[in-house]
């Protein structure tokens, strides 16, 4: 229904029998897209997916290697149909000549959901409810055999495995980098935007800025907004696509 009435949408928009969703489809996987650079086909397996994932990568692995081997239909069919959306994105993607990690941000999300399976199955001691009777609250039980801890009381009470700590300083591994890169490296588009920004107009006159950078290397117009600069006042670099 959705695709029927954008069909029909675009058709009257553009006065003929026109589907926008299959255009972009059609000039994307087209040599049009590699303008912007070519990569191999194993691009997203061996390199997007490790640097979206860093040190999540093996347990993403292990969740979809426990869902696989699973049998419990009940309780394993939401995974297995993330799992076949996971897969079957990242092969549609696949077929294109250009390929950027940031294609794969929308699965994203599905891929930690699998990260955080793994470490709940991989958890010394998850916590199992039992029910005390049929209108009674389900209560937390040790199946460890040995005396509670305070941290596993703690646990016990937010419902939450007891995940080692090991795993949990793997995946901590990345937050120094992660915030260097973010905070330092990779601030200095938004600096230069301040910069300019924060000019007074009387010391900017009728001087106009030029990016001399890759297209899409600063935000632009939706952080400077500044009306002089919007109507000829900066110029960057194009990049736009021969379509012609």
């Amino acid at each position: 229904m959705a695709v029927g009435f954008q069909f029909i949408l675009d058709t009257l928009y553009y006065g003929k029998p026109t589907l926008t969703a299959f255009n972009f489809l059609q000039t994307n996987m087209s040599s049009v897209s590699l303008f912007y650079g070519a990569n191999p086909w194993h691009y997203y397996l061996t390199q997007a997916i490790p640097i979206l994932l860093s040190t999540a990568l093996p347990f993403v692995l292990h969740g979809f290697w426990t869902t696989l081997k699973s049998k419990s239909a009940r309780n394993n069919t939401p995974l297995r149909t993330m799992l076949a959306t996971i897969v079957w994105s990242t092969t549609v993607y696949s077929l294109g000549g250009h390929k950027e990690w940031r294609f794969l941000h929308p699965i994203l999300s599905l891929m930690h959901v699998f990260a955080a399976k793994s470490l709940v199955d991989l958890s010394s001691r998850a916590p199992e409810r039992q029910k005390t009777g049929p209108s009674q609250k389900p209560v937390l039980r040790n199946t460890g055999g040995n005396k509670k801890t305070d941290r596993q009381v703690f646990l016990d009470r937010l419902g939450l495995p007891d995940i080692p700590a090991s795993y949990l300083g793997v995946l901590l591994l990345t937050l120094p980098v992660s915030l260097y890169i973010i905070l330092f490296y990779c601030d200095a588009p938004i600096s230069v935007l301040s910069y300019i920004r924060a000019i007074p107009p009387n010391e900017m006159g009728d001087s106009t800025v030029a990016f001399l950078m890759p297209c899409h290397s600063t935000p632009g117009f939706a952080y400077l907004h500044r009306e002089k600069l919007a109507y000829g006042g900066s110029w960057a670099l194009g990049c736009e696509p021969p379509l012609e």
